[in-house]
């Protein structure tokens, strides 16, 4: 493209300084020299520039089909990585469902296993009661009278 592009802006350039040529104010001999010089210049130059002209477009149209592919290409990558993510995310919500249901049902059986061991095991026994007076005197080491059926005393 840039090749194409310089041999126009030179070409352009040319045809510039012909015209300016013919435009200049010279004696007889020169302007018939340039003329004939001009003319032969025009004859070769006008079908290149058309040429140079017809190639810079091709090249542009295929540089355009070009960007516009990458254009394409770059979008498909872009809705590839996005899915992928997708996926990601729909794999790891599914992996953390899986694994609060597995907590639950191991918490289910444990309740369970709780339970069914709760109705197994004998009824706690409370220990016998016993009548004997706690000391209504602490710290009394003395006689001791005893009230009668020997089960409650006083101090002596």
């Amino acid at each position: 493209v840039g090749s194409a592009s310089a041999a126009v802006a030179l070409g352009q350039a040319l045809e510039a300084a012909l015209k300016a040529i013919d435009n200049a104010s010279h004696d007889e001999v020169r302007s018939a020299a340039y003329a004939t010089l001009t003319a032969a210049y025009r004859e070769r130059l006008s079908p290149a520039l058309s040429r140079t002209s017809q190639l810079e477009d091709r090249n542009k149209q295929q540089y355009d089909q070009f960007l516009a592919e990458e254009a394409r290409l770059a979008e498909e990558a872009r809705l590839a990585e996005e899915a992928r993510l997708a996926e990601e995310a729909r794999l790891a919500e599914e992996a953390r469902r899986a694994e609060v249901a597995w907590a639950a049902e191991q918490a289910r059986i444990a309740a369970e296993a709780r339970r069914a061991a709760a109705a197994a095991a004998p009824e706690p026994v409370s220990p016998p009661t016993t009548n004997v007076q706690s000391n209504p005197y602490p710290g009394y080491t003395g006689p001791r009278c005893y009230a009668p059926g020997g089960k409650t005393w006083v101090p002596c």
